[in-house]
């Protein structure tokens, strides 16, 4: 999995992250049904706002992701820091 860029307090309607979650989260869910792994990468730009995010708000945003991305206890999950999760986006 790689490139969520789920979007924080500053941009996008709530409505447009909802959407955007429920679609996530639904196929990701279906991915560990069908193909049970025993190892899961999350390739970095999990977040869209690093660089903006306040410790609050970050730690709003990694209760989402755990929420979202919860996986079988005997599966590996890795997780890679990418360009937008610390706030370099260019």
């Amino acid at each position: 999995l790689a490139d969520t860029h789920l979007l924080g307090e500053i941009r996008g309607h709530w409505f447009d992250k909802l959407r955007r979650e429920w679609q996530m989260e639904r196929s990701y869910q279906s991915a560990l049904w069908l193909l049970q792994p025993d190892i899961i990468f999350i390739l970095g730009d999990i977040f869209d706002e690093g660089k903006w995010s306040s410790p609050q708000a970050w730690s709003k945003d990694v209760t989402r992701f755990k929420k979202m991305f919860r996986h079988p206890p005997n599966a590996e999950l890795i997780v890679i820091v990418g360009n937008h999760d610390i706030g370099f986006h260019y």
